[in-house]
């Protein structure tokens, strides 16, 4: 009778730990589906921003290798000093950084919904390790080239509380010498370029985002 009170007890407490690891796991990917949601929204305004980006560096390459450039300043100076506002945005990593750093992932049973978090994560560090920090110094390098042909006190007088205001008048710019036109055109080729394929990494991020919370609703039956 000793042995089998042991037992059952023994029973009893393996059931409730397992009931506590599940819970803890339901409540992982609760919080995972969240997150995930919110990391849509954030790429979502992101994709806008960017998309926006791309369209005024367009437009200013085209302008400053126009003939009559002169009398297009005002866009010019607007243009160049939007295209170099920082495209920095952050992801929601709650639950992705409990999952990694306190064993959670040992929680996660289902193999769908593992491999969809794992997945998510190495997309995340993929563009953050290889595309995000080059833009960074790229977007440094368009500050340091706007200097040479760039008036300051333009710039100063461009930025309103919480806006860019389109300069008046069409301000020159500090020179008019077609070589450093032409190399801070060259420049923005590389801006440009980078803007573009961060576009279609984040494009492609934010559909994985997606993907991966209708998997972690299919496994857990979640609505």
């Amino acid at each position: 009778m000793l042995f089998l009170a042991v037992f059952c007890g023994f029973l009893a407490e393996y059931q409730l730990e397992h009931k506590i690891e599940r819970d803890r796991e339901t409540t992982y990917i609760k919080s995972m589906i969240e997150d995930l949601k919110a990391d849509t929204l954030s790429l979502s305004d992101h994709l806008v921003f960017r998309s926006d980006r791309r369209r005024r560096l367009d437009s200013l390459s085209y302008l400053l290798q126009e003939s009559d450039y002169n009398n297009h300043t005002s866009l010019i100076y607007f243009y160049a000093r939007w295209g170099a506002r920082n495209p920095s945005f952050f992801l929601t990593d709650r639950t992705l950084s409990q999952l990694k750093n306190s064993g959670g992932m040992r929680l996660i049973r289902k193999v769908a919904a593992s491999d969809a978090i794992v997945g998510y994560d190495a997309q995340i560090k993929f563009l953050s390790n290889q595309y995000l920090g080059l833009e960074q110094e790229v977007v440094k390098d368009h500050f340091r080239r706007m200097e040479s042909l760039f008036d300051g006190n333009v710039l100063d007088q461009m930025y309103g509380d919480t806006i860019l205001i389109v300069p008046e008048g069409n301000p020159p710019l500090l020179t008019t010498d077609k070589k450093l036109i032409n190399e801070f055109v060259s420049h923005l080729h590389f801006l440009k370029s980078l803007n573009s394929r961060n576009l279609f990494f984040e494009g492609n991020l934010k559909q994985q985002a997606a993907a991966t919370i209708e998997i972690l609703k299919k496994e857990y039956r979640l609505k």
